[in-house]
């Protein structure tokens, strides 16, 4: 045992999809500076390997490199014998309470991020954008970008 809370192992031959995976950019702009105003999430990556999502200048989570790099994602996808995953940022990063206009900023910094990772391993990962719910009009705009960068 590797100490891992979940070291999840392969267990059976048939193909396995998981439908329900979440990631988020390695690299996150700090949107507090860049908007003005707080609760937006950053992240503080440390040399153990682990990361720090920060909210407000508190410890929000800890994640580990799996969350924001494809290739330890895929890696681990092998060893568990998972053959697809379909990917989503973490609810955290949907920013619905911010400004509209900068909720669809990040939307589309957070798409852009998924579209480009998932472009790695075609065959292994599926985006599955994210929109900006506080406005139905940015929403449509993002949702038809997101779907053209997929044709």
């Amino acid at each position: 045992m590797s100490g891992n809370i979940c070291d999840f192992v392969k267990t059976c031959d048939l193909p396995k999809i998981d439908v329900h995976a979440h990631v988020l950019p390695k690299n996150i702009p700090d949107w507090q500076e860049i908007f003005g105003y707080p609760g937006f999430v950053r992240l503080d990556h440390k040399e153990d390997g682990t990361t720090n999502m920060m909210k407000n200048g508190q410890l929000f989570r800890k994640i580990d490199k799996n969350c924001f790099d494809t290739e330890t994602r895929i890696r681990e996808m092998d060893k568990s014998g998972v053959n697809v995953q379909c990917l989503s940022t973490v609810p955290v990063l949907f920013n619905y309470w911010a400004k509209p206009e900068d909720t669809e900023k990040t939307a589309r910094f957070i798409n852009d991020d998924l579209l480009a990772e998932c472009q790695k391993f075609p065959d292994r990962l599926i985006p599955l954008g994210t929109l900006p719910m506080n406005d139905i009009v940015r929403a449509i705009k993002v949702s038809s970008f997101f779907w053209d960068a997929l044709k």
